[in-house]
């Protein structure tokens, strides 16, 4: 931050770093968005070249009704009467009420309003190098940089956080399908089927090796849990784009250990528990050949135990890695830049 700022600016620079763009119920302030970006403009001492809040406002609705009929713009525009309005509240809110857009809406037509206020409103030329749909935001002006990168970074995050929210009600991840159908051959649609039906396997899996558990198959639950446990690592590593993927669960453990995405701590651990318990999984395999050939019963006892401990411990780490790729697959699709 330039250390020249004055207090005020200095405050409000704070105020966006941290400013909520959009609600948790998924709405845009339309007006808010509006003054506040006009704000920016007057902080970076280019208000003379930036279009009114109200141009601003106007450039989305009329964007969304080109894209949209009018039962759909129902949808996605709200219109909020407020109710305890008084006269400072005009320069924000001037007429008595505030605009809500749902992001759903946003979704197909928000990088051209972005764009459009740079390109068309403010009639800066394109970037022939810089393709980011705003380019037109310079470097020094620090403000609207803040703002306008802070909005692009807190909306996808929004979207990734809602696609983690309800992946498991949908059975696919939007983002994963989307990365699934630009790096294959499917069409988008093939991808979500093809997501779907991998969740379905994942979910009648989870069930037996619970129903193996309660019946006493250990062996059983514990080769599911290495089956997807294996698959969720290969999946992962596969959409690195990670080269010459060994498939043994020794190998994918190892390969993604020495990789640049085991960054975080808690996954860290979470590798390290699997490779512990990779090794108990081994013991219960071939220990139940040497527990068979053993005439005494407490032998197979003891066999017995450690097996049903290692096939409990099993699905508690399978649930973890199935979640953490869940987590980490709305990732696959790059949406900051640089």
């Amino acid at each position: 931050m330039n250390k020249f700022l004055s207090k005020e600016q200095k405050e409000y620079f704070q105020f966006i770093e941290n400013y909520e763009y959009i609600n948790h119920q998924g709405k845009l302030d339309l007006e808010r968005f509006c003054v506040y970006l006009s704000a920016c403009f007057n902080c970076d001492n280019i208000l003379e070249i930036s279009p009114e809040p109200r141009i601003i406002y106007n450039l989305l609705i009329e964007l969304m009704s080109i894209e949209y009929n009018q039962n759909e713009l129902k949808n996605w525009i709200q219109y909020q009467n407020i109710s305890d309005w008084k006269q400072e509240h005009a320069s924000t809110y001037p007429e008595k009420y505030r605009t809500l857009i749902d992001i759903a809406g946003l979704v197909k037509i928000n990088h051209n309003w972005i764009y459009e206020i740079g390109h068309n409103l403010m009639k800066i030329p394109e970037d022939p190098i810089n393709r980011k749909y705003y380019a037109w935001v310079k470097e020094e002006w620090q403000f609207v940089d803040k703002f306008i990168n802070g909005y692009h970074n807190f909306f996808y995050n929004f979207l990734k956080e809602f696609d983690v929210k309800h992946m498991n009600d949908k059975g696919y991840s939007t983002f994963e399908a989307l990365h699934s159908s630009a790096n294959s051959s499917m069409n988008f649609n093939e991808a979500i089927d093809n997501l779907s039906s991998r969740n379905e396997i994942y979910k009648d899996a989870l069930e037996r090796i619970s129903n193996a558990i309660n019946n006493g198959y250990f062996l059983e639950a514990i080769t599911l849990e290495e089956s997807l446990i294996t698959n969720c690592f290969y999946n992962f590593l596969k959409a690195k784009k990670v080269k010459n993927i060994d498939t043994s669960f020794f190998k994918l453990l190892g390969i993604y250990k020495k990789s640049k995405f085991n960054k975080s701590i808690s996954t860290s651990t979470l590798v390290d528990d699997l490779n512990t318990w990779r090794k108990n999984r081994n013991t219960s395999i071939h220990g139940f050949v040497t527990s068979r050939e053993n005439t005494f019963s407490k032998s197979q006892q003891q066999f017995i135990a450690f097996s049903e401990e290692t096939a409990i411990l099993g699905y508690t780490l399978t649930n973890k890695v199935i979640d953490w790729y869940r987590n980490e697959s709305v990732h696959f699709v790059k949406t900051n830049f640089d």
